[in-house]
């Protein structure tokens, strides 16, 4: 799992950065959950899961772009 964290964490810096989403690679669910759990309490990266069968993966957001697009509802 060192290596799919240490990627995930590369993206997450890029999110922060630039405020835009990234989609990580396919991923297993035991890869995933690795990925939700190491945001989970993240104060500038939100996690969530798209797709089906062997094309799940991971997306990260940054919180406050959520935010922004939340209030404009």
């Amino acid at each position: 799992f060192k290596q799919i964290q240490h990627e995930a964490l590369k993206a997450a810096r890029i999110v922060i950065d630039t405020h835009k989403r990234i989609e990580l690679q396919p991923m297993n669910s035991a890869e995933r959950r690795a990925i939700h759990v190491l945001f989970q309490d993240h104060s500038e990266i939100v996690s969530s899961s798209i797709g089906e069968g062997h094309n799940r993966r991971i997306v990260l957001e940054h919180r406050g772009t959520l935010l922004a697009s939340d209030s404009e509802l």
